[in-house]
């Protein structure tokens, strides 16, 4: 292996064996009452690994479960159900799968464990498939507010068949997904007018909602269909407002050299320990100290515009010299106070009671346009 800050390559001896990846990533108390757990995929221990979780946070004081699908794209349709199974109550609908000669109905088998605990799901545009099945469950049976931005829109089932080959396949879509309101949740496909622009072809532009069809929740909320979830609350994320994404577009097939430096940076930071608190500050010197580095490295970026980005620049070391002198722990805390929607939905949380009060705040918001709306709303 080659690593950054080690001039020889290090030899490891690889066993085969299988490997399980935990699918909640962080469960921990971030305010007073308020819990958050990060589901990254739905895996075929998902729904234990959340009520676990649950469990060991109502132990700490938990009142309020801010419950993070950002970035999850999917995976087990079955542990989606099992995920909103235990937040609704027994025999509500979850998801309903149509085809065109065979329509299933998925509801929920059993009482909700936690009747009491208010909920607020966050999402984001890569929140996809099973992901969106349990938030437009949720927000369709008033069990959640939602906040973030509008999801995926990935609302297809597909089915593979064999061919007399025996080493091909056809693979067709042959099913869709509809929330409990009637909702697809698939995107629409772009129209012929929209292919010229190198949008992805199988997506569209997202509307205003004064243009999505309409639907009502179990309490008569009006949400929106027309592909994905639309959120409760709009919040664009940190790194669509600071310009992190831009940032690495711009860096471009640079960006493994940019992050070999950012590492050494880290290590040089841990083997000096400069840093002697997890809310260190990132300093001139250590923003000069990466500059040199990828200058040597030969990545191509201009210091002017290096300096214009500083805040990309600076968030980005501090949270790997967080992870680095102080633990994965520390470099996630960091990260979340900089969290812009987590901070948000912890505001909407403030004072709320009932899953009635998050939600009235939620709409009070729309209502009043005090919402953070992402460019392509």
């Amino acid at each position: 292996i080659e690593r950054p800050g080690v001039s020889t390559r290090i030899p490891f001896t690889l066993v085969r064996d299988e490997i399980r990846i935990r699918s909640v990533r962080h469960a921990a108390m971030i305010g007073a009452g308020a819990g958050y757990i990060d589901l990254s995929v739905f895996s075929d221990s998902s729904a234990a690994e959340v009520n676990g979780a649950v469990e060991k946070l109502r132990a700490q004081g938990m009142r309020t479960l801010i419950l993070d699908l950002r970035a999850n794209p999917g995976g087990l349709l079955e542990q989606g159900i099992e995920v909103a199974d235990l937040f609704l109550d027994s025999g509500a609908p979850i998801v309903t799968v149509r085809g065109r000669t065979l329509d299933h109905s998925y509801s929920d088998g059993a009482g909700q464990h936690w009747p009491d605990l208010k909920l607020v799901m966050l999402v984001d545009d890569h929140s996809a498939s099973a992901s969106e099945i349990v938030a437009g469950a949720l927000q369709d049976h008033d069990r959640a507010a939602i906040v973030g931005t509008t999801t995926y829109g990935k609302g297809s089932a597909q089915s593979v068949f064999p061919l007399d080959d025996s080493t091909s396949a056809v693979k067709l879509t042959t099913e869709r997904w509809f929330t409990p309101s009637g909702r697809s949740i698939q995107k629409p496909k772009a129209s012929s007018d929209d292919d010229d622009d190198g949008s992805a072809p199988d997506s569209a532009a997202e509307l205003p909602l004064s243009k999505r069809e309409t639907f009502h929740t179990d309490d008569g909320r009006v949400v929106y269909g027309g592909g994905g979830i639309t959120p409760d609350v709009l919040v664009a994320p940190s790194d669509s407002l600071n310009g992190t994404r831009a940032f690495w577009r711009m860096i471009g097939a640079d960006v493994p050299k940019f992050r070999d430096a950012l590492t050494e940076i880290a290590l040089a930071a841990k083997a000096a320990h400069t840093e002697r608190s997890t809310d260190f500050v990132v300093t001139d010197s250590l923003r000069q100290s990466l500059w040199t580095r990828i200058a040597a490295k030969g990545v191509r970026l201009d210091r002017a515009r290096f300096d214009s980005a500083s805040a990309v620049v600076t968030r980005l070391i501090g949270l790997e010299i967080a992870r680095y002198s102080f633990g994965p722990d520390a470099e996630f805390r960091r990260r979340l106070a900089d969290d812009r929607v987590v901070s948000a939905a912890l505001d909407l949380t403030a004072g709320a009671q009932t899953e009635i009060d998050l939600l009235r705040r939620a709409g009070d918001r729309r209502a009043a346009k005090q919402e953070d709306l992402p460019k392509t709303s």
